[in-house]
């Protein structure tokens, strides 16, 4: 029955959405990926966000307008469930007044005075006060905070080193300016960067950036879900387990734990999507694993099998295991020795088929080897230059050809028929030969003398050959120039593609 034509278009335009549905969701996958490296990120992040127009960069100050950036922390800091370290903000604001004071009134002003007081004692507090109750980030500030101050003031001492900095006499011999600049730029841009945890009414720390993962964790598992169907719908037999588990990749992008895997499933997903070329990168690395475990398997496979013949050398009961080979190639009533059938069926077809359609190449080749012989031989010159001579010479050298050419086609004919032939009488006689043999060599085995002597030298030549061996491995070529040598071959068979 003919198929009807809107039930090909139906299915085109099936293959069509489906087409764009994994195009959506690995578009979907990329942002969510996306926001999965921000989001473990964000702290490190945090710091640069926190104020874009002061940049340190090795100790000099670099001004960058605030509306090259948008700045997300105000929002993101919600979602993360963190919120700004209260006493560095208070620090902030008491570093911001005296700065406005110094910058109004003047170093010698007695309010200027009792505010860099006040402001020296609140930094030994605050510094104080963020070693011991602190989370692991901003004891890193704090760190790198002790260091700048020791730098600054050439004290070994935290607290002299702030008595030394907001001190009037240091001071009055510095540009205050100079010193504003260091403060926001080494201290203050770090303390802007502090930050605490939120916690509900309960105690628990709350984190709502899992909100913003959530629908992109159901999309991904209505996909699955979705895949799931179409393979069942596709083949009846599968069950849904199986169905479902044939998607095991995508299951990372579903999952609230261990989001970083998500970059597998992620990458598949745009390569299945024809987004990313991703087969030149899995062909080189699929041929540097080839090449590695092919090295690995051969040499593994020569000792095992250099081992397996020490093994059976060595074995006390040697002779018994040879006078075991006797009958090997006894006849079989029942079944008939393969080989033997194989060689019976080829060996008449080369000698009465293939040899017979090859003799105007052979006579062609005796002929041109007869008269060479003949040129060389050692006739009088007068004669090798006749005619007459050359002409008897070719006359002679084809009939000779000719001749054996003959005599060896019938030869070969006749083989092939006595081939052909099932001879059991000279089946079982080569069968008694090959036994009587296996029984001598078992009989001289059977001396002890004889047999230890035959199992230490065949012993020692299967370790020299184990150690040449190893040496060879050792001296053969190394993946990269096997790999050199692959793409050369490669390289060559697309220049050159046979016809």
């Amino acid at each position: 029955m003919i198929r009807p034509r809107w039930q090909d278009a139906k299915e085109r335009s099936n293959q069509r959405f489906l087409n764009r549905w994994n195009k959506a969701i690995a578009i979907l996958a990329m942002a969510n990926i996306s926001w999965v490296i921000f989001d473990i990120n964000y702290i490190p992040l945090r710091s640069f966000l926190i104020q874009p127009k002061l940049i340190v960069l090795k100790s000099n100050l670099i001004k960058v307008p605030n509306n090259k950036f948008i700045n997300p922390i105000k929002i993101y800091d919600r979602a993360k469930g963190i919120k700004p370290h209260a006493n560095s903000q208070e620090y902030i604001e008491s570093f911001n007044q005296l700065s406005e004071l110094i910058s109004r009134l003047g170093i010698n002003n007695t309010k200027t005075m009792s505010a860099l007081g006040k402001h020296s004692l609140l930094s030994v507090e605050f510094l104080k006060e963020m070693e011991v109750n602190s989370i692991p980030h901003n004891r890193k500030n704090l760190l790198a905070i002790n260091n700048r101050l020791r730098q600054k003031s050439s004290e070994i001492n935290r607290i002299n080193a702030i008595n030394k900095l907001f001190s009037v006499t240091y001071l009055e011999k510095v540009n205050w300016e100079n010193e504003k600049l260091f403060w926001e730029g080494q201290i203050i841009n770090r303390l802007r960067s502090n930050y605490s945890y939120r916690f509900d009414s309960n105690g628990n720390q709350i984190s709502n950036s899992w909100k913003i993962d959530l629908p992109f964790q159901l999309i991904f598992l209505i996909d699955v879900i979705f895949k799931t169907y179409n393979l069942k719908r596709k083949f009846k037999g599968i069950t849904l387990r199986d169905a479902f588990l044939k998607s095991w990749l995508d299951i990372p992008l579903f999952l609230p734990v261990f989001r970083i895997l998500r970059i597998v499933p992620v990458t598949a997903k745009l390569s299945n999507a024809k987004l990313i070329q991703l087969e030149p990168i899995r062909a080189v690395i699929s041929q540097w694993i080839v090449a590695l475990l092919a090295i690995e398997i051969f040499e593994v496979l020569t000792l095992r099998i250099i081992d397996s013949f020490q093994v059976i050398i060595k074995s006390p009961n040697l002779a018994s295991k040879v006078r075991g080979l006797r009958s090997h190639q006894s006849i079989n009533k029942d079944k008939a020795n393969n080989l033997s059938d194989f060689l019976r069926l080829w060996i008449p077809l080369l000698l009465q088929k293939v040899g017979p359609n090859l003799r105007p190449q052979i006579i062609a080749l005796l002929n041109h080897s007869l008269q060479k012989s003949m040129k060389s031989s050692s006739l009088p010159i007068a004669f090798k230059g006749s005619p007459l001579i050359g002409k008897a010479e070719s006359a002679i050298s084809l009939q000779l050809a000719l001749g054996m050419t003959d005599a060896i086609l019938d030869l070969s004919k006749n083989t092939a028929n006595k081939i052909s032939e099932k001879d059991l009488t000279l089946n079982k006689l080569s069968v008694d030969v090959v036994d009587r043999f296996w029984e001598e060599l078992a009989y001289l085995l059977e001396n002890e003398v004889i047999r230890r002597q035959s199992q230490e030298l065949i012993t020692s030549f299967l370790e020299e050959l184990k150690i040449s061996s190893f040496r060879q491995f050792k001296n053969q070529l190394e993946v990269n120039e096997i790999i050199k040598e692959l793409d050369l071959l490669n390289f060559n068979s697309e220049r050159n593609p046979s016809n």
